[in-house]
């Protein structure tokens, strides 16, 4: 039994009204629906992301406490290259 089959709809409800705008409600609502019985392969194809983007965020709920689940951790950028013309660009 995953940490995702002890967080009861009234818990995802809550934390759908404190996250943030953008990707972490859309975090919360694929909790939502996924509490609500729907398959993970449908749900990719309603987001409109690939399912390996549906997974990520499903094993944030899986593995994290539930007041992070929602949030991605931040990935390390640096800065952009790009050559044009033989030419490097930063």
């Amino acid at each position: 039994m995953s940490r995702f089959d002890n967080i009861t709809p009234d818990e995802i409800h809550v934390l759908k009204e404190n996250a943030s705008e953008g990707n972490p409600q859309e975090h919360v609502l694929l909790a939502v629906e996924l509490k609500q019985g729907n398959q993970l392969q449908t749900l990719t194809a309603h987001q409109d992301v690939v399912g390996k983007t549906t997974y990520h965020w499903f094993n944030l709920f899986k593995e994290q406490p539930l007041k992070e689940a929602p949030y991605d951790t931040p990935r390390p950028r640096g800065p952009a290259n790009h050559v044009i013309g033989g030419i490097q660009y930063q």
